[in-house]
């Protein structure tokens, strides 16, 4: 198993919980394993619910200049061409809010809050900010 699929496995197992293993924290935990750097370090455990999340980070309205306020003090950059390991925000068609997800190489994956952990191909999906990981498969 590929070390992709190994952290979307993990991530099934893990419950849904705001600020510890959601959308966000979830694309720092993949980060962290490929580059050895957490971008939301100061930010986990500090909201509990999607309106503290909002409120606190603007993940929920502006949340591509969220999470790039994070991911590019540790040297990640934004690309127009998402390969297979990178992340980014994503709009997923008939969704309510954007969220986090892994780009698959064609398909996206993303945790959500009532489903565990989505795969959605790339005709339901605008990717609205995606970064470069550097994940190459082994």
């Amino acid at each position: 198993m590929t070390p992709l699929y190994f952290e979307l496995h993990r991530l099934m197992c893990a419950p849904f919980e705001w600020g510890r293993s959601d959308c966000m924290t979830a694309l720092a935990d993949w980060i962290l394993r490929v580059r050895g750097v957490d971008p939301l370090a100061t930010v986990r455990l500090t909201y509990q619910s999607a309106s503290e999340a909002e409120r606190l980070y603007g993940w929920l309205s502006r949340p591509v200049q969220s999470v790039d306020h994070y991911f590019v003090p540790c040297g990640l950059g934004m690309t127009a061409a998402p390969v297979r390991g990178d992340v980014g925000i994503v709009q997923v068609r008939g969704g309510g809010h954007a969220v986090g997800g892994i780009c698959l190489g064609e398909n996206w994956a993303f945790r959500s809050e009532d489903r565990g952990v989505v795969t959605v191909k790339p005709k339901f999906v605008s990717v609205l900010g995606a970064w470069e990981v550097g994940y190459v498969d082994p």
